[in-house]
């Protein structure tokens, strides 16, 4: 099983999100990254024994239980690979709770980071596919899109999958802040 947790900002980039399945429907090509809401990814998501999935999923809500709304700043549109994204600059509080985050799995299930991890770039997925020119006629299409300067960090959210491919995950756990 794969665990994956995130920020929810899906209400607050309705406009995008639906300019986004215009954009995918229009193409006629599957958007992998509308299969959940649009969230800004906390840590790469990370594979688990099911035995412990309980306890990590009451361990990370004690975690998130003692965090406050907080702000989140945009910085563009971008692309990379196969995805096209919502970069996200890392403040303070989202760089403490990514790497409280890592350190409580580390040091309570013996979860180690990945090198993703280690040098992670905060962002919100708006747009996947396996065909480049696809991605790269979504991305034409959303780069001069206005997206809001702030997002308010008030949900949180916990994941899972059975196999940790994209499109596979679904919310298991939300935490109003």
């Amino acid at each position: 099983m794969y665990v994956w947790l995130a920020i929810d900002i899906n209400d607050q980039l309705k406009n995008i999100r639906d300019k986004i399945a215009k954009i995918s429907n229009k193409l006629n090509v599957d958007n992998l990254a509308l299969t959940l809401p649009l969230h800004v990814s906390l840590l790469i998501s990370f594979p688990i024994d099911d035995l412990i999935f309980e306890s990590i999923v009451k361990r990370i809500g004690e975690y998130y239980s003692n965090l406050a709304q907080f702000t989140l700043k945009t910085r563009k549109i971008a692309k990379c690979d196969n995805i096209v994204w919502l970069l996200i600059k890392g403040n303070r509080k989202l760089k403490k709770i990514h790497s409280d985050l890592l350190r409580l799995l580390q040091k309570e299930y013996c979860i180690h980071p990945t090198d993703m991890d280690l040098k992670f770039l905060f962002h919100s997925t708006l747009f996947m596919n396996n065909d480049k020119s696809k991605v790269d006629d979504v991305y034409n299409c959303l780069k001069n899109e206005a997206i809001p300067n702030k997002l308010l960090a008030n949900k949180l959210l916990i994941g899972c999958s059975k196999t940790g491919r994209a499109g596979d995950f679904e919310i298991v756990k939300e935490f109003l802040l």
